[in-house]
């Protein structure tokens, strides 16, 4: 009995759970996965587990992502929603992510609105007005698409008149 006792002592910490923290602003979320061996894929997706993906975390291995900070205990920091492009997340939105095997649901936060300090607008030099803005698809079919705006999170969508 006492040899099972020890060897369970030894085992128990070997079979350590993923755990998932977040933290959450307007426009982006930090992730903190604590207890994960190994390259994980991070998934994100809007409004329930099935709903669309989010192309900032498409099936996207965590270690691979430039932005992925690991500390010395082994917990890894991964940002979801960078502020360019179609990549940030929507304000005041659910979201489900998942990532070594655990799913976790968050809410981004309402954006700051009417704050004196300026921030600086995504910038791009591919495009012709340097503004990292969301590709617009300006056909009919797409009028009921929506599109974050990079600095607020704050969904716009084309007026079809």
């Amino acid at each position: 009995m006492k040899r099972i006792l020890i060897l369970l002592a030894f085992l128990l910490p070997l079979t350590a759970e993923v755990s998932i923290d977040i933290e959450a602003t307007a426009t982006q979320a930090r992730l903190y996965v604590r207890g994960a061996d190994g390259e994980c894929t991070v998934n994100l997706r809007e409004g329930s587990e099935t709903g669309p993906e989010h192309p900032d975390a498409t099936n996207s291995p965590d270690t691979s992502r430039p932005d992925t900070i690991i500390w010395q205990d082994g917990t890894r920091v991964i940002t979801v929603g960078h502020e360019r492009g179609n990549l940030v997340l929507y304000a005041d939105t659910d979201y489900f992510v998942s990532a070594c095997g655990t799913t976790r649901q968050f809410r981004t936060g309402l954006p700051t609105l009417g704050s004196t300090q300026a921030r600086p607008y995504p910038w791009s030099a591919t495009s012709y007005d340097r503004h990292d803005n969301p590709t617009i698809d300006w056909s009919p079919s797409a009028f009921d698409k929506t599109y974050p705006d990079p600095v607020t999170g704050i969904r716009y969508k084309v007026l079809n008149r």
